[in-house]
């Protein structure tokens, strides 16, 4: 996708507050972004490989880095919900905590991958969403 491309992308969405935005993830970004548009949220897709054909009701923002300098472009406000999903630990923890410190945001939603870390989170009052346990669950619910 060109640069040009992307940034029509941006200009023909909403220009509102998101009440969620979504920081990486790549394809489960784009597949919670996805779902909960269709829910009715208006959602904000921050990530460094966007969707080449979001949805129309879905904001989205290319970015060369999950950073601050990167992040500090969003409008976000403390009611929008943040989640940083991307598959790196020490990127969600750190998305999350800008979230918190540097936005003033009330809600960060962060996936987990190693168990080990879901405390790590927790105490800094993340909700955390354990992927192994997660996982775990739908397969041993299906058998």
């Amino acid at each position: 996708m060109s640069q040009s491309q992307k940034d029509s992308i941006n200009d023909t969405r909403q220009t509102d507050s998101p009440d969620a935005c979504i920081v990486g993830g790549d394809h489960v970004g784009r597949d919670v972004a996805t779902k909960l548009v269709d829910k009715g949220v208006s959602v904000t897709l921050v990530d460094s490989m966007p969707p080449s054909d979001p949805p129309p009701e879905l904001t989205v923002h290319h970015v060369t880095s999950l950073d601050a300098t990167e992040l500090r472009h969003m409008d976000v406000h403390e009611e929008t919900t943040i989640l940083a999903i991307s598959p790196k630990d020490s990127a969600n923890l750190l998305i999350a905590q800008l979230a918190r410190t540097k936005f003033g945001v009330n809600r960060v939603i962060a996936r987990v991958n190693d168990p080990q870390r879901v405390s790590a989170f927790e105490d800094l009052d993340i909700e955390a969403i354990d992927a192994t346990a997660a996982l775990s669950h739908v397969i041993t619910e299906r058998w």
